[in-house]
């Protein structure tokens, strides 16, 4: 399981870079990753919501765009 996880999470990552890099804004996306990174490690509850399956994707998102 976690093999599938770490493929999953690398193809992700993947795309954000090759995104960020074809837009030129590599250094910006890093530091926003790594913002949104600390807000999610210091809002424990926010972490749960968003690793919640039972919570509506509306409710991931609000809760993404108030970070």
């Amino acid at each position: 399981m976690a093999e599938l996880i770490d493929h999953g999470g690398r193809v992700y990552a993947e795309a954000l870079f090759r995104a960020a890099e074809e837009a030129g804004r590599v250094p910006a996306v890093d530091a926003d990753l790594r913002d949104f990174i600390e807000s999610l490690a210091s809002d424990r509850a926010a972490l749960g919501s968003l690793l919640n399956p039972r919570l509506p994707h509306e409710s991931k998102q609000r809760i993404v765009a108030a970070l």
